[in-house]
């Protein structure tokens, strides 16, 4: 019985090709709001919203000649790969919301990313990380190769695994 549900959870997976699984980043209606909300004195800022306000205090060179949009105008950041094609890595389940902590920021001409501390081992051979912004004409690929990391003070955001279908 064991061995028919995972064939067949295979075959799910394989019939929606799916991409990666990740950790795609919390935006708590950053969007819907235009990127903050008032709640009193305090500001409610999504994940997303306040890895890029960090990484511009943090990184002066982001604010020219990087792009938070990749060349299909998906937004960026967006998530931390766990492993490309479907999840398989353990510790992880699709739905589960997941805290990471910002532990330094990546800087070369081409991306700059936020490495983070993932609750559980994930399959890449880069550092974890989330790439935050792109050269213009760029790709997030780029950030695999950054050499540059630099020490920040720590900084934790959310977001909820999930098996990212092709596109």
């Amino acid at each position: 019985m064991k061995n028919l549900f995972e064939n067949w959870k295979k075959f799910i997976n394989e019939a929606v090709n799916i991409s990666y699984s990740g950790v795609v980043l919390d935006v708590e209606s950053v969007e819907d709001v235009g990127s903050v909300e008032d709640v009193g004195s305090v500001k409610v800022v999504g994940s997303v919203e306040l890895l890029k306000q960090k990484a511009l205090e943090e990184v002066p060179e982001l604010k020219e000649g990087y792009v938070f949009k990749t060349r299909a105008g998906e937004g960026l950041p967006h998530h931390m790969t766990i492993n490309m094609g479907p999840l398989k890595m353990a510790g992880y389940k699709v739905g589960d919301k997941i805290e990471l902590e910002v532990i330094s920021f990546g800087v070369s001409k081409d991306a700059v990313a936020a490495e983070v501390r993932p609750p559980f081992p994930i399959d890449t051979k880069s550092r974890p990380h989330i790439t935050i912004a792109i050269a213009v004409g760029g790709t997030p690929f780029n950030s695999n190769k950054i050499q540059d990391w630099r020490k920040c003070k720590s900084l934790t955001i959310k977001g909820v695994v999930q098996e990212v279908p092709e596109k």
